[in-house]
């Protein structure tokens, strides 16, 4: 693997912008390609093994240059061991390490870390940035180690698109650190993430350095489940723009301090298809200060002291869920302080220890739903089930009730089956709450043909006619007699 560095600014295509260009041509795929501290325009597609900004002979030393991308593009970039294919061996000291602009689009195939190491002064640097109307795909992870004042992995500054196929990770920020973040997006474009989001760090001022930080009317999406870092850190913060936030995954929560999934404190709505598995140590998996509304399509399960959703505006939390809680833990799943917020549900759930699921002054039950409410008495932990009038899976159905009999929380089903009396059943057979009644005798099939089977050439005819011996009797007397 060979170490090859740009000695001049210019297009990637040209031989001699790169060392021993002219004897080696441009770095290839078993190379280390660095723009050291000059402008490099990747013109053509490119696969190398890793493509960093280090200056010529170091592997800590950031050099200054820029990667600029064509149009088109494509860059692969393997890696190798656990060191990823787009690597600034140190942050940039301004800029970035690979800049997309006008309406560019391109694609790069491998992951990026921002690494550990900090530069001296301070100063902000980014592994990528987009402006304008650019698009950027990238196939592989994007992550972050410990880095420091104002780095920023992407910086997502374009009204188009970034989409990231894979995971978005770290552990942004040290000590006192500020403005560290994986992403951060400023303009109105779309940030669409395939992967899990999580944050995994320690920081003393996290509520700065979220792994995303949405400061403009953004789109997110993530298909894939957020987890929440340890020690009060926020994964995801837009208190700033009105972003709006889509989730097909879970919100998972941490084990300790007090930490924030999903921090919101602008217009805007979060949209969660999957479960919240609430905080161990208290904070909130979502924290909506401002007006929107959040809706969850999943349930929701309180496993600690934190609160799982809390608003604190006029905002709507919408749950087609269960809501329940997992050993023995107190305070309400779902937390709405406004007299301007709703909470709408399609059940309240069950209260434990004395506290209910909901604490809001403004509750509905969502339509067509099938709620019902549990609260404990105070023979605790004795528990009573309240259904709503328009809960009917309990019921009986209407052809199981009695006709005419009315029934339902206000009445509202009348029975329709049709029960015989006593009489008109077999005798011994059971009907209703006794047994049948009815006998039949040889004379009563004889009467009833007689009385009812009148048609001509009819068994009821018939024996209307038939001889007895009487009849016949009677006959003969009467011709001996002649």
């Amino acid at each position: 693997m060979a170490f090859r560095w740009a000695v001049a600014s210019g297009n990637w295509s040209n031989t001699s912008i790169w060392n021993n260009g002219a004897t080696l041509g441009v770095p290839t795929g078993s190379d280390i390609a660095s723009c050291n501290k000059f402008n490099v325009t990747i013109d053509t597609d490119v696969t190398v093994t890793l493509l960093t900004n280090a200056l010529s002979g170091s592997t800590t030393i950031p050099g200054g240059g820029q990667y600029f991308l064509n149009n088109g593009i494509t860059i692969t970039a393997f890696g190798t061991g656990s060191t990823p294919g787009i690597w600034p061996f140190a942050p940039q000291a301004s800029g970035s390490l690979i800049v997309i602009s006008g309406s560019n689009s391109a694609t790069i195939s491998g992951s990026m870390r921002m690494p550990g190491a900090q530069f001296a002064g301070g100063g902000q640097g980014y592994g990528i940035t987009m402006s304008a109307t650019s698009s950027l795909t990238i196939s592989g992870s994007v992550s972050g180690i410990a880095f420091s004042n104002g780095n920023q992995a992407i910086t997502h500054a374009s009204i188009g698109t970034l989409r990231i196929f894979g995971t978005v990770e770290g552990a942004p920020g040290q000590g006192a650190v500020n403005g560290a973040h994986c992403i951060v997006t400023s303009n109105t474009g779309v940030t669409n993430i395939t992967g899990d989001v999580y944050h995994w760090g320690f920081n003393t001022n996290a509520a700065n350095n979220p792994i995303v930080l949405a400061t403009a009317a953004h789109t997110l999406i993530i298909t894939g489940s957020v987890y929440q870092g340890d020690f009060s850190q926020v994964t995801i913060n837009n208190s700033s723009g009105n972003s709006n936030i889509f989730i097909s995954g879970s919100l998972i929560g941490r084990t300790t301090g007090g930490q924030v999934t999903i921090f919101k404190a602008t217009t805007g709505d979060i949209t969660v298809i999957g479960n919240i598995i609430g905080q161990l140590a208290g904070g909130n998996n979502i924290s909506h200060t401002s007006t929107g509304t959040i809706t969850i399509s999943g349930s929701i399960q309180k496993s600690g002291a934190g609160i799982p959703i809390s608003t604190t505006a006029a905002c709507t939390t919408i749950v087609t869920g269960d809501l329940f809680y997992t050993g023995s833990i107190s305070g309400p799943i779902i937390s709405s302080t406004s007299t301007s917020g709703l909470v709408r549900v399609a059940t309240m759930g069950a209260g434990f220890n004395t506290f209910n699921p909901i604490f809001s002054p403004r509750i509905q039950l969502l339509s067509n739903s099938t709620p019902t409410y549990t609260l404990q008495t105070d023979t605790f932990p004795r528990s009573v089930t309240f259904y709503d009038a328009a809960y009917t899976s309990s019921l009986p159905t209407q052809t199981d009730v009695r006709s005419g009999s009315l029934y339902g929380g206000s009445n509202e089903f009348s029975g329709s089956m049709i029960i015989p009396s006593a009489s008109n059943v077999r005798y011994g057979v059971p009907v209703d709450n006794i047994t049948g009644s009815a006998t039949l005798t040889p004379q009563d099939i004889f009467d009833y043909a007689v009385a009812s089977l009148t048609g001509s050439n009819t068994i009821g005819s018939r024996l209307q006619n038939i001889s007895t011996v009487q009849t016949t009797a009677a006959v003969i007397a009467a011709y001996k007699g002649k």
